[in-house]
């Protein structure tokens, strides 16, 4: 199935090959920000965390929304660039979101059965209250894998989000490059209008989840619009001076930390604009990031932070879940706060594994299950073909 041949406007767009270091980057340091501030609600330091001047620098929730973003526009790019079939697109993605992970939550049902759900009287509310505190059951296990559940890594919740709305990057490519104001100003009419109707739906949270997942294709909508025209932006970006860039820099990052902490539901008009803002300054914070100049060669090229990039999603996975062991492990041995000052450490390690024995695994399978899709259906054509011209007449 293709959706038609989409012309993206050459003088405008973003001219990027294959991979590219610095939005990897970009990508990891955002998820060792989320790892940072878990760890820091779990120490108890609310009133830090959402101090402006800290939350500049270390805002999970806005984290995500850059998650989402560049997803919108990687997805898109990626479409767009390659040949258009739906179905092997689709095959890619769910199977590189969705292995990584199952995996990721059957390793949590594993140990938390082995170490135990009772609450850690000395780890805090938010250690008890955001992680695992039911027994492990076969029925809590297929909850977590139909995306229904979040309790075994709490982490999770922003997957059902980006494995649906990466089904429908296809026909949101088609849209904002067609149609780019007016797709941008429809979709924010729906999230405003869903927001009451999302209030209304908290006796019904798995519904009330749908709904929220079609308020957030606005910001996969900024990440696509910048295929189109973040080109023209970066181009602009090039003329000015180091310290504007600078400022701009720490004025996108301010617009991120504006997401409120609780980004699930949208049930209210003040979080849906906060998002967008959030999602204007993510859009902004890619366009300097593909920028030259001392935060593109600076931070985004150093090594460590693309090797974060190379980990990020496992890094992502399995964070609350080293919290989880390590915690449950050492909370009679070591003091309180030493279990999750260690966690960001510990969990870089585990990523690294999970990457090699899940992630990596799983792009394989992905690639080649589309690959066989696309074989079989030029199989089927060129049989259909032959068929064709085998029923044709003899010419005379």
């Amino acid at each position: 199935m293709k959706l038609g041949k989409v012309d993206t406007v050459e003088t405008n767009g973003l001219v990027l090959s294959g991979r590219v270091d610095a939005l990897d980057s970009l990508r990891g340091i955002a998820a060792l920000v989320v790892v940072l501030h878990h760890c820091s609600l779990a120490l108890g330091w609310y009133n830090y965390v959402d101090h402006f001047g800290i939350r500049i620098v270390l805002s999970g929730a806005g984290s995500v929304i850059l998650f989402f973003v560049l997803s919108g526009l990687v997805l898109t790019k990626t479409y767009l660039e390659k040949d258009r079939a739906y179905v092997p697109f689709a095959i890619k993605r769910v199977i590189r979101i969705y292995l990584p992970f199952a995996a990721a939550i059957l390793l949590a049902a594993a140990l938390c059965w082995q170490l135990g759900y009772a609450p850690v009287s000395s780890a805090g509310d938010w250690f008890n209250s955001a992680g695992w505190h039911r027994p492990v059951t076969a029925r809590v296990i297929a909850s977590h894998l139909v995306m229904n559940s979040i309790d075994l890594d709490n982490a999770v919740w922003s997957l059902s989000h980006e494995l649906r709305i990466s089904l429908l990057i296809p026909f949101l490519a088609l849209a904002i490059t067609r149609f780019p104001k007016a797709t941008i100003a429809g979709l924010f009419a729906v999230s405003v209008v869903l927001s009451p109707l999302s209030h209304n739906l908290q006796p019904h949270p798995n519904i009330q989840n749908y709904v929220t997942s079609v308020q957030y294709v606005l910001i996969f909508a900024f990440g696509a619009m910048l295929v189109a025209h973040g080109g023209a932006i970066v181009r602009h970006l090039r003329q000015l001076s180091g310290l504007k860039l600078f400022a701009l820099t720490l004025t996108c990052l301010a617009a991120i930390s504006t997401a409120p902490n609780s980004i699930l539901p949208l049930d209210s008009l003040s979080q849906v604009f906060y998002l967008i803002i959030s999602g204007a300054g993510s859009a902004g914070l890619i366009c300097l990031a593909l920028t030259p100049g001392w935060f593109e060669k600076s931070v985004l090229r150093h090594p460590a932070a693309i090797y974060l990039g190379s980990i990020s999603y496992s890094l992502y996975l399995v964070h609350l879940i080293v919290m989880q062991v390590l915690v449950r492990s050492l909370h009679d041995l070591v003091p309180v706060w030493l279990p999750f000052v260690i966690t960001p450490v510990v969990a870089i390690g585990a990523a690294q594994v999970f990457r090699l024995a899940a992630e990596t695994q799983s792009q394989n399978i992905g690639r080649r299950a589309a690959a066989w899709w696309t074989g079989r259906r030029a199989v089927a054509e060129e049989g259909f073909g032959t068929q064709k011209t085998a029923k044709r007449p003899p010419s005379v």
